[in-house]
């Protein structure tokens, strides 16, 4: 496990190997630290997880640091049942293009931005409903 001190605002940590194919995603959906990355450390030996910890944590830092051309091309909400809201949305972050959430912990799926909104909702509704 990496442990991040954040000033006077605490601390955060994350861990690394627990996912086959991306420990972290960035806030572009890309992988920013691939899992084969890291093979592993004997906790047991001191300092022995400092160098993947401070290569995962410079990532993240040029993650934070860039600049990204993003935009919104649908946001639909509609009601469902009770207080939920189900949205359609499709964002461009540069040239990749992305249907519902961007999760931080992936896995994001991107898909090819000549497709219409329409055809991006229709794959990443029917990724998710495969569990993919």
């Amino acid at each position: 496990m990496c442990t991040v001190a954040e000033g006077t605002s605490g601390t955060w940590s994350f861990t690394l190997g627990l996912r086959v194919d991306c420990d972290r995603y960035g806030r572009s959906g890309n992988c920013i630290v691939p899992a084969d990355d890291f093979l592993g450390c004997d906790v047991a030996t001191e300092n022995i997880c400092d160098a993947p910890c401070t290569s995962a944590l410079a990532a993240i830092q040029a993650d934070e640091d860039a600049a990204f051309d993003a935009e919104v091309r649908t946001a639909t909400c509609v009601a469902a049942t009770g207080n939920v809201r189900m949205c359609d949305t499709v964002y461009r972050v540069d040239d990749r293009c992305y249907g519902g959430t961007l999760l931080p912990h992936g896995p994001n799926q991107a898909y090819d931005c000549a497709l219409t909104d329409e055809e991006i909702i229709q794959l990443e509704t029917a990724r998710i409903a495969t569990g993919g």
